[in-house]
């Protein structure tokens, strides 16, 4: 009997374990987090095995982290870096500072005459266009000076002669939103190739560019062809010999097709805007009797005309949004030019951002390699979790934090992120930064629940060898949806 009472008695406990057990995993199969955490590691399970990931996602209600994986690792960040830039340009000059542009002389203004030189000095403003230089001639008209008789000096000695920053690949392909750095530049340093189809086969096609720029040279290889016009494919390349710029333009194009256009960056950004400024004094009917230097102007000058660019929270929401790498970097410079003093170069502009940074977090900045402020360069390194640190800061306590918030891209809308994330549910739930270079793609930002908990998500991927689009969309957009479906 007793021998039977036992028996059942561990039969029982057996039962009473092994259902609590059944209870805990069910139970765990169903907690929201541990189930969140499954999906990211099956999503990085399939990734390319190649590839060095590191992630980190935090929720901004309560501090908690959501997942991580090598956060701590240091990896090329790409343009993702450009939060940092946002961040320490508001930190340092203000929402509602503009670039001034200027121009001024060393003489005097008599019956129409201007006796001495005039002096352009450039501000680093990256979205100087040639309606500036429209406006600060008006304003030279408005003065009644209708002849100088001295010379045209370009100033752009606010920043220094590097226009590439380090780390820049030299293979890296040289596109309109990387255009190289100056203190005095114009339409963004590019110029206008325009492709049009002549009616003879096997002949180029017409090849304009506007504006003409000295040292600029077209190469015509390009042939028109008996083609369907969806058959065209033009392409554009560009190249540096010596002091000049060689445009090389090949491929086929048919007689019907459409004409094209392209925008490509000039080798001399201050030679580019010194001869649009001397065009447009001459369309002005201004008559300019001296020669064109470019030097540092001297003390004893007056100003006589400034052109004031859009507020930096205007700057900002475009180099983020459009993940312009010309505004980021005139910006970077601008930072240590205004912190430290003339010149802004990569070296103090780094200096000031890993400043601002530190007194932005209260973290150490220290491990954190910035050297530029697009992310071109390749020796920049920051972690998922200081990434992570600085957004949950932006977020909770930066004084600034509306309108950084309001720049970033918005995923399926703005141009940086336009043809990801588009459903209609993740509208406006999703606003980070991309980053891509060859074997890099990074996103870092904001991502909303539908249960509206805000989350702050980083993801950097190194060294992977599948197409920038397959990381993309098989990692990057997997993982920033499974967190958009997250349930507290």
């Amino acid at each position: 009997m007793i021998r039977y009472l036992t028996r059942y008695f561990l039969f029982v406990c057996l039962s009473f374990f092994g259902v609590l057990h059944a209870f805990e995993d069910k139970e765990l199969e169903e907690d929201p987090l541990i189930r969140l955490q499954q999906e990211l590691k099956e999503v990085i399970f399939h990734a390319d095995e190649t590839a060095q990931i590191g992630i980190k996602v935090v929720s901004l209600k309560d501090g908690t982290t959501l997942f991580e994986m090598n956060a701590n690792q240091k990896f090329i960040p790409g343009a993702s870096i450009k939060l940092l830039t946002a961040a320490a340009a508001f930190k340092n000059l203000g929402p509602h500072f503009c670039f001034e542009t200027k121009l001024f002389s060393d003489g005097e203004i008599e019956l129409g005459k201007l006796k001495g030189n005039l002096y352009v000095e450039g501000a680093g403003d990256p979205s100087l266009k040639s309606t500036a230089f429209e406006d600060l001639i008006f304003q030279l008209k408005l003065r009644n000076i209708l002849e100088i008789d001295g010379d045209l000096v370009f100033d752009a000695s606010e920043f220094d002669d590097v226009a590439l920053g380090p780390g820049w690949m030299w293979d890296e392909k040289i596109e309109f939103r990387n255009s190289p750095v100056d203190a005095l530049t114009m339409n963004h340093s590019a110029v206008k190739i325009w492709v049009k189809p002549s009616d003879v086969v096997k002949q180029g096609p017409f090849i304009l560019m506007q504006p003409e720029v000295p040292g600029l040279i077209i190469e015509n290889h390009a042939n028109m062809e008996e083609i369907e016009p969806s058959k065209t494919a033009i392409v554009v390349s560009k190249r540096d010999v010596m002091d000049k710029d060689i445009l090389r333009v090949d491929g086929k194009m048919a007689l019907k097709s459409r004409m094209l256009q392209f925008r490509i960056p000039v080798k001399n950004p201050l030679l580019y805007a010194a001869t649009e400024f001397s065009v447009k004094l001459k369309n002005h009917h201004i008559k300019h009797l001296g020669k064109i230097r470019f030097e540092k102007k001297p003390e004893a000058v007056s100003v006589l005309a400034t052109y004031l660019s859009d507020p930096l929270s205007y700057l900002v929401m475009s180099m983020l949004k459009n993940n312009d790498d010309l505004y980021a970097n005139c910006l970077f410079k601008k930072m240590g030019r205004v912190k430290y003093g003339k010149p802004g170069t990569w070296s103090n502009g780094s200096q000031a951002v890993r400043d601002t940074l530190a007194s932005i977090c209260q973290e150490d900045f220290v491990d954190a390699v910035i050297l530029d402020g697009s992310g071109e360069s390749r020796y920049n390194r920051i972690s998922p979790h200081l990434m992570t640190t600085f957004l949950q800061m932006m977020y909770n306590e930066f004084i600034y934090a509306p309108e950084f918030i309001a720049s970033l891209p918005v995923a399926g809308s703005d141009q940086a992120l336009r043809k990801r994330l588009k459903e209609h549910r993740l509208h406006g739930k999703i606003r980070v930064q991309p980053g891509t270079l060859k074997g890099v793609s990074s996103l870092s930002g904001y991502v909303t629940t539908k249960n509206h908990e805000w989350l702050a998500i980083s993801i950097m991927i190194n060294g992977f060898i599948k197409t920038n689009k397959e990381v993309k969309l098989g990692i990057e957009d997997r993982i920033c949806l499974s967190q958009f479906l997250r349930k507290p």
